[in-house]
């Protein structure tokens, strides 16, 4: 690691740095020999404590976040009170280790002057209001990436960041000029950055909202740790006790933190549902929950390796003398690892060869091929420091592992080798999760006997509800059709379905948009009536495949991923007078987010709740089975976000035709008492007066309307072979056409294997 030292140094010395850096916390206090041996082995451990620590941390809070306790702000404040609590312990009972331990200073520093002070104290407040802000939206990131393990991969950025910063304050003379800094330092931050930023690239499930959430929370950190070593600094105590950091932390450290998170918990979440659900925990759950986070803030309590999203360290490695920078890279570079290979056990969390290959390059060039090249000695030297002998003899090896052919071949091994286990572990992990719990017929259900008019191939339905834009239809029809010259070139027919009940609408809407069929509907039942209406009235006439999309505020806040899902994914039939090929063309792409769930404790991470017990039945109902065959049991569904798909004729039509007439009736019914969409013990505990995104059942926004946005893919999606399900496509997200991507059959061989 010491290639990335920040004093200028000789690659013929660094077995002598490396050697020095173990053994530095000998240097300071006289110790006793089996001491300083306890002391050594701690050095070689703690950093993987802390990585244990963290990852433990973000797992429960990711799965806390996603589907108990969805108030990100409440839980810091639960997590701070809980670490509150655990400091005062850990205080007395470090005071009575420091009261006969210590050493007193018989020459203490002179303390700060009164403007000092006032500078010291402004600064302070200023930092912890920043960094609590970077705890927000680090929580914020948590709970809102669809990926976790690319989340993982950006956990670097904090230092990349400090990086910058710390140069851009050198730069300015905010810094001491008598402190060193390396300029190839930033030469590597703008690396990372680059290389983290095709890790999100590629990763076709990305939540833009939590991406910025994670990138400004890293870069509020660094800020934060910027603005702390600007100016006077209170010297250190020269004999520093652990007891005296608890005392800090205890007083003056996490109260104003505390506040800070109060005060947005009150301003930005509903307390009053926050604590409805605490008051559901026993006092097993409330431990399990916030153990993790709360040792975290009491044993790194001090400036920390590395960033952690629930704990914020006030000093950068950059200014910190007994901290060196490729120590702190290297624990983050790990706990980027551990926190990636372990989210694949619970969660859909996957990544493809080329995002895996991109942060070995990223691990390479924070560690250096000289750190990566010492990986065998150093093992040896751990081997023997554990067995109680001495480490010495492995590292007289060291200069040997740096000659050129053993520095390169070791780490083009290892990154090589590095990069297929991680591929193999997600790929194994993924799948074979998957397959236990993806069941269904190896088929999906087609008419396979409908054809559509000739020139029928292509139809865009958009449902336009009150109070939605109208200027937002042509765009959206623009947008679509240039975002595949195939969609262009079907010069698809357009109906426009309008809710909105605003005098002269239809007139309106064809003198601001001027394409396009109008229709007018009564405005019961939501986007997902209106698409179940279109859906029935043209059962005979469905063209070859049916865009639906809606002209909601999600619409258009999403409108680049759809546009990105039909460029990369759309397969079209071909155009008239050829046949329509229905055995490569899209069978049901959707072009929203997705997620799964258990089909019999089924909701998302929106706060929805199938309280109308429908996943189950209508997955079973989606995939009869034949005369001889035992019928398929639903386990796993998935689930369809913002009512944007494409649709084939003959997955439309394989689905019995009485299935949507159900639930067309049932959103359709004008009448709340009698229509079973608005039975009040449907609609969850708090029948009536239940709320979904703050708003209660109604004939314009039915709740039912909620799921059957959520059915889409249930109803227009069939398996495809065992474990390879357009249900299961969220799980196996490495390949990324099996995301989307469902034909009509299963004869077409496209890339690692058979479309779904």
């Amino acid at each position: 690691m010491e290639e990335r030292e920040l004093d200028e140094r000789d690659g013929s010395n660094d077995y002598e740095l490396m050697r020095r850096d173990e053994e530095e916390a000998l240097e300071k206090i006289p110790i006793r020999p089996e001491n300083g041996r306890w002391r050594r082995r701690w050095r070689i451990i703690n950093a993987w404590i802390w990585i244990g620590f963290s990852t433990w941390s973000i797992l429960m809070t990711r799965r806390l976040l996603i589907a108990d306790f969805r108030y990100p702000i409440c839980f810091l404040v639960l997590l701070q009170i809980a670490a509150y609590f655990c400091l005062g312990i850990f205080a007395v009972l470090t005071s009575f280790v420091d009261y006969f331990t210590s050493v007193p200073d018989l020459n203490p520093s002179r303390g700060p002057s009164f403007l000092q002070g006032l500078f010291v104290l402004t600064r302070y407040c200023l930092t912890v209001f920043i960094s609590m802000v970077a705890l927000i939206y680090n929580a914020e990131a948590i709970m809102l990436f669809n990926n976790l393990a690319v989340f993982a991969t950006l956990l670097i950025l904090t230092y990349a960041f400090d990086a910058l910063l710390f140069s851009l304050a050198y730069d300015l003379r905010l810094l001491p000029r008598d402190q060193g800094f390396d300029r190839t330092i930033i030469v590597w931050a703008i690396g990372i950055l680059c290389l983290a930023s095709t890790i999100v690239y590629d990763d076709y499930r990305l939540n833009i909202e939590a991406f910025q959430f994670a990138v400004l929370g890293m870069f509020l950190v660094s800020l934060a740790r910027t603005i702390a070593a600007i100016g006077y600094q209170v010297p250190s105590p020269r004999n520093p006790s652990y007891g005296a950091s608890l005392y800090f932390m205890l007083w003056g450290g996490l109260p104003p933190c505390l506040l800070v998170t109060i005060l947005a918990a009150y301003r930005y979440e509903d307390f009053g549902e926050a604590f409805s659900v605490l008051r559901t925990w026993e006092f097993l759950t409330f431990v399990k929950n916030l153990t993790p986070g709360a040792l975290t803030h009491v044993l790194w309590n001090t400036p920390l390796r590395s960033t952690l999203a629930l704990s914020i360290g006030s000093k950068s490695p950059y200014e910190s003398t007994e901290e060196n920078v490729p120590d702190a890279i290297d624990a983050t570079v790990h706990l980027s690892l551990g926190l990636m290979l372990m989210s694949t056990f619970k969660e859909e969390s996957t990544m493809n060869g080329f995002q895996i290959f991109v942060f070995m390059l990223i691990y390479l060039v924070s560690l250096g091929p000289k750190e990566i090249s010492l990986y065998i000695p150093k093992f040896v030297n751990f081997v023997y420091t554990i067995r109680r002998k001495s480490g010495i003899p492995a590292r007289k090896l060291y200069p040997i592992w740096h000659k050129p052919i053993l520095l390169w071949t070791t780490t083009i091994l290892f990154t090589i080798l590095s990069s297929t286990g991680i591929l193999y572990w997600m790929d194994t992990i993924s799948i074979r999760h998957d397959q236990k719990f993806w069941t269904g017929p190896k088929s999906p259900s087609l008419d396979t006997i409908y054809r559509a008019a000739t020139k029928n191939r292509l139809q865009i339905i958009i449902a336009h509800s009150a109070g939605e834009s109208i200027p937002a239809i042509k765009g959206i029809v623009t947008g679509i059709l240039s975002s595949q010259p195939a969609v262009m070139a079907h010069k698809p027919d357009v109906l426009i379905y309008t809710k909105d009940p605003s005098e002269d609408i239809v007139k309106k809407i064809r003198a601001e948009v001027g394409f396009g069929d109008i229709y007018p509907l009564p405005n019961i039942g939501g986007p997902s009536g209106v698409f179940l209406h279109h859906i029935l009235k043209n059962w005979d006439n469905l063209p070859t495949q049916t865009l639906f999309i809606t002209t909601s505020q999600h619409t258009i806040d999403d409108f680049d991923l759809i546009g990105h899902r039909l460029f990369d994914y759309y397969n079209p039939a071909q155009l008239p007078p050829a046949a329509e090929n229905s055995d490569i063309l899209t069978g049901f792409l959707n072009l929203g987010e997705l997620e799964t769930c258990d089909c019999y404790g089924c909701y998302d991470k929106s706060g929805w709740n199938d309280t109308f017990r429908l996943i189950p039945s209508m997955w079973s109902a989606s995939r009869p089975a034949e005369k001889d065959e035992t019928p398929y049991r639903c386990k796993k569904a998935i689930l369809t976000h913002g009512n944007n798909f494409i649709a084939s004729a003959a997955r439309i039509r394989g689905i019995g035709k009485d299935i949507w007439e159900t639930l067309d009736d049932a959103l359709s019914n004008p009448s709340l008492s009698r229509g079973w969409a608005h039975d009040r013990l449907k609609l969850g505990p708090e029948g009536r007066n239940t709320e979904i995104f703050g708003e209660k059942d109604s004939l314009e926004k039915p709740h039912l309307g909620y799921t059957v946005e959520r059915l889409w893919g249930i109803l227009g999606g069939g398996e495809v072979g065992k474990g390879r399900t357009v249900l299961a496509e969220i799980e196996l997200a490495e390949e990324k056409w099996r995301y989307n991507q469902v034909n009509d059959n299963n004869r077409k061989l496209r890339l690692h294997g058979p479309s779904v």
